[in-house]
């Protein structure tokens, strides 16, 4: 990964980033997000060395967003679950599957809403795609039909 502050025209690349993918920023700005090496990283900005958050559940990281409240959520690249990691580090839980009564296939892309607490996911099934809204404590549901994903 390389930075380049908005102020000015010389891009930096950020050592331990090597191979990075599918990066996405703290709420606050100050670190990023990645999977490399098969583990999800932090690099907090501007100058600090990849940390470890964990191993990458599921296979290699697909999508990651970061939470106000300090959980990352983040799906595999084959969609098999939705994970949710605290930003300091740990176990990575699975907290949504796709829900094959419905047809799904894959869940994927997940993205935080600004409250930090629900999310928009995208749910493959095996004819189309949906938007779906997860909230706590409620079963997902239907936001639109889509062909690809989503971000708020």
């Amino acid at each position: 990964m390389w930075l380049r502050p908005l102020s000015g025209f010389e891009a930096r690349p950020l050592a331990g980033t090597e191979g990075a993918v599918s990066l996405f920023w703290s709420p606050e700005g100050t670190s990023l997000g990645f999977f490399a090496e098969s583990k999800l990283k932090r690099l907090d900005l501007p100058g600090g060395a990849p940390v470890t958050i964990c191993d990458n559940a599921g296979g290699g990281g697909k999508s990651g967003t970061w939470g106000r409240g300090g959980d990352i959520l983040f799906s595999s690249v084959q969609g098999d679950a939705i994970y949710r990691v605290s930003a300091s580090g740990g176990a990575a839980a699975a907290v949504l599957r796709p829900d094959a009564a419905a047809g799904e296939t894959r869940v994927v892309w997940p993205w935080f809403l600004p409250d930090g607490e629900r999310f928009l996911f995208y749910a493959r099934t095996a004819d189309a795609g949906r938007v779906m809204l997860a909230e706590p404590g409620r079963p997902p549901r239907l936001v639109l039909k889509a062909a690809s994903m989503v971000q708020y």
